[in-house]
């Protein structure tokens, strides 16, 4: 969702996510029901990095680096490429991705990571600060 910016600027990027109980822990929050709500620059948006990814989706860093590659619009075998990995090991982290982000395809993936996190979470921010 975007909204106007006070100063005619361009509109600010909002983005609201439930909390999953898994997430509490990271960010110093009570695992009862809850949304975590992203809000800044839509000019300075931009694709996640695989950090980001890994922390709002606790993946591993292989497959958080193997779906930061395929938002940037890496095809699954460069991907694997990148990664050091055949295309059969790309795939089977692919499938866990998928599972833990809850899409079945990767379009599905491109948009809810963007939608989600839009290069507008920083990973330090989603932890608590001790």
């Amino acid at each position: 969702m975007a909204l106007p910016s006070r100063d005619d600027n361009a509109p600010l990027a909002v983005v609201a996510e439930p909390l999953a109980p898994a997430h509490s822990d990271r960010i110093g929050h009570a695992a009862a029901a809850g949304a975590i709500l992203f809000i800044g620059d839509s000019a300075e948006s931009r694709s996640p990095s695989a950090e980001r990814i890994r922390v709002v989706y606790d993946l591993t860093p292989p497959e958080a680096r193997l779906a930061s590659a395929i938002v940037r619009g890496e095809g699954l075998v460069s991907a694997g490429r990148i990664l050091g990995s055949s295309p059969n090991t790309a795939k089977y982290h692919l499938k866990a991705v998928f599972g833990k982000i809850g899409v079945a395809s990767q379009a599905q993936l491109v948009r809810r990571v963007l939608a989600d996190v839009g290069g507008l979470a920083e990973p330090e921010m989603l932890r608590p600060q001790v």
